[in-house]
């Protein structure tokens, strides 16, 4: 199921007379159910290699998905790989890369609000007892219009998280698409510079130039843009900033 065709040319004629008669949907079924069954099996090694290539491969079918009339949870389901994911992602026995891979996928098909408030915010919140990737993996779940509800304890988070963890937090902010989040976006970006919070800026804003915004333009432009009179939380972020 993980064959690169790039690498075997003859192969993907061997696997085009294979299934260019099934229906798009038994194609899609029967490959994820390869998959499940070769994640399964595999050992801790190899188990890494096999669920980053899934994820990978896995980001780039959602629309032969879409277009085959059905859900990824369903396909997930039926080929236990949702099964597998869920354990793997919560158990530290696992290599710290395939735990992170699992929290992506099963974020992808699993958005309930009882799966992310009780499993993923605790690693957020907690991140001390966490590899700084987990931590990474757990903060895109709430990347999500749909996970504004939890933006005021990923805001309050930030003082516990770690430098390499603070763009996966300025992404998930900003990926909420909800204007709350400008303030401390932009308090981020005032302190620390572009590093981190300059590229949510620009996607929340469509400040294009935003690399090279001249010092003072964020405060100028929060003034003339802000929807209620409220201060940029300046020195909320460089108590940490100036302490780490």
């Amino acid at each position: 199921a993980f064959q690169d065709f790039s690498q075997d040319y003859e192969g993907f004629f061997e696997w085009y007379e294979a299934v260019r008669n099934l229906p798009l949907r038994e194609l899609v079924i029967r490959t994820t159910r390869t998959i499940g069954d070769e994640l399964r099996s595999s050992g801790p090694e190899e188990r890494v290699a096999l669920i980053e290539a899934f994820e990978e491969g896995n980001l780039l079918v959602d629309a032969l998905w879409e277009s085959a009339g059905f859900a990824p949870r369903a396909v997930m389901r039926e080929a236990g790989i949702e099964e597998l994911v869920r354990e793997w992602a919560f158990d530290e026995e696992q290599p710290v890369k395939a735990r992170a891979s699992s929290l992506r996928i099963l974020a992808r098909i699993d958005r309930s609000r009882e799966l992310l408030e009780f499993s993923y915010l605790p690693l957020v919140e907690r991140p001390g007892e966490q590899e700084p990737e987990i931590v990474r993996a757990a903060l895109r779940a709430f990347g999500d219009p749909d996970c504004s509800w939890a933006i005021p304890r990923i805001v309050a988070a930030f003082p516990v998280l770690s430098e390499s963890s603070r763009s996966a937090w300025a992404w998930a902010l900003a990926r909420t698409r909800h204007p709350s989040v400008l303030p401390d976006l932009i308090a981020l970006r005032v302190v620390e510079g572009p590093e981190n919070a300059g590229s949510a800026l620009r996607e929340l804003t469509g400040a294009l130039f935003e690399m090279h915004a001249p010092e003072g333009w964020w405060e100028q432009w929060w003034l003339e843009h802000r929807p209620e009179p409220v201060e940029l939380p300046l020195e909320r972020y460089r108590a940490v900033v100036g302490r780490k």
